[in-house]
């Protein structure tokens, strides 16, 4: 069923709308921008489920958004550019790109001053992309940024972090 033309004009919540679906249809047209909970949106959980999702998002104006923890949680072939996305306002970015494992797209340009919370954000995907000017002077919870999973997998994150200020 075709949704691309949905008026979401006036949605504030998105907080597991496509959770554990096999969804992946065209949302370029949506209009996302007072959606302040884009929790889970397109993420799946279990061990053995996966979300195909994988559209281009690249003009979602995403500005009001508070939270994206898991947005994109085991959408194992997710892979589009969204690094002109306004961040800004984000403070939990938790669990963001947690087992999607194609995932490498550049976010050097992404203001995370607001983020509080980036745990497990890159876990088991294939990230490795310049990120050194990041604000994370405001994170407090860092657990697992760019861990793997002990099963044999290796995170292939291999980048300078050392201006990163975690004094928090």
């Amino acid at each position: 069923q075709d949704i691309s033309n949905w008026d979401t004009s006036r949605c504030l919540k998105f907080d597991g709308l496509f959770w554990n679906s096999k969804f992946n249809n065209d949302l370029l047209n949506w209009d996302v921008s007072e959606v302040i909970d884009m929790g889970g949106v397109f993420g799946s959980g279990g061990t053995d489920i996966f979300s195909p999702f994988n559209q281009e998002l690249s003009e979602w104006d995403v500005s009001s958004c508070k939270t994206i923890k898991g947005m994109f949680q085991r959408a194992k072939e997710f892979n589009q550019s969204i690094e002109r996305w306004d961040v800004s306002q984000v403070t939990d970015m938790s669990s963001l790109f947690f087992n999607a494992f194609s995932f490498n797209q550049d976010l050097s340009n992404w203001d995370t001053s607001s983020c509080l919370n980036f745990n497990s954000f890159f876990w088991n995907s294939k990230f490795n992309s310049h990120v050194l000017n990041w604000d994370v002077s405001k994170v407090t919870v860092l657990d697992a940024v760019f861990g793997s999973s002990d099963t044999g997998t290796v995170s292939p994150f291999n980048q300078e972090l050392s201006e990163w200020d975690v004094s928090s």
